[in-house]
């Protein structure tokens, strides 16, 4: 059984190892609102879209998340949350995936609604004004990111475990695809830059990644090379903007070279696109 979690059973969170034993698929989209209920978050259907996780489970873990929800099957109209089928989209490639997941069953009000429906990102904004802010593509080059969001004087170099580095984000115009993190196993990890940005270099940088339409800004764990792990926050494509993967233009694919070389990386995996794209 698939479940999708959106609160404090993610990674990072207080409750994450309730999944641990849990076999991860990733992250995925979920259509419905997202709201801060105090100590945690609870969904309702409607507009919005709710940014988590799929696991899938056995029948022992899904008793226990009953439990944890608050979720009677004897009694739903006593419970807490509400246990059902949803059908939410794979951000790795914008396929629907039939899950289940918890629905509060009791009113909430409006103001308390997270209107980007990610509530890791949600709670890393009340921490602090500034962010750090994961690059895999372009904007790990300094001197590209610098052009659009002015100095920035603080960079973690690390990965993005399970993720790998694909081309398929479709271009605004054009046929190109740009860079995109897909979850693909624990095998993979996809090198990538955490940079430390202001409020306002954040707003700069979402208005450059077509942000929440083209790409969204989710929380993901970031592994540094120093070994520690740390939520930060990452720019996904979109599963409407997803298309099947192409070879980047040259000059694009010069930028995450450069990028590469600056922080450590190993930029041989990088020759495949580049002969691709002049073999054009």
């Amino acid at each position: 059984m698939m479940i999708f979690v959106y609160g404090t059973l993610l990674k990072g969170m207080q409750r994450e190892n309730v999944l641990a034993r849990s076999e991860f698929h990733g992250p995925a989209l979920l259509e419905a609102g997202l709201f801060d209920l105090g100590a945690f978050p609870g969904i309702k259907e409607g507009c919005g879209e709710v940014i988590g996780e799929m696991y899938r489970i056995d029948e022992e873990t899904l008793t226990l998340l009953d439990t944890i929800e608050g979720y009677e099957p004897d009694q739903p109209e006593n419970s807490l949350y509400l246990r059902r089928t949803a059908r939410v989209r794979r951000l790795a490639d914008g396929e629907p995936v039939e899950v289940m997941t918890y629905f509060y069953n009791h009113p909430v009000r409006e103001e308390d609604a997270i209107p980007h429906g990610d509530y890791r990102r949600y709670l890393l904004e009340q921490q602090s004004s500034s962010q750090w802010v994961v690059a895999y593509g372009s904007n790990m080059c300094s001197a590209r990111l610098e052009a659009r969001v002015g100095k920035v004087d603080r960079a973690m170099a690390g990965h993005l475990e399970g993720y790998r580095l694909v081309f398929n984000k479709q271009a605004c115009h054009g046929d190109s695809c740009y860079a995109n993190a897909v979850w693909s196993s624990t095998h993979h990890r996809c090198p990538a830059v955490a940079w430390k940005l202001t409020t306002d270099q954040v707003e700069q940088l979402d208005l450059y990644e077509g942000a929440p339409r083209h790409y969204l800004r989710v929380t993901l764990p970031f592994r540094k090379n120093d070994g520690e792990t740390r939520i930060v926050q990452v720019y996904l494509a979109h599963p409407d903007w997803i298309r099947h993967p192409q070879d980047p233009e040259p000059e694009y694919l010069a930028h995450i070279r450069r990028g590469y070389r600056e922080h450590g990386f190993d930029d041989q995996v990088l020759y495949e696109y580049e002969e691709a794209a002049y073999d054009e």
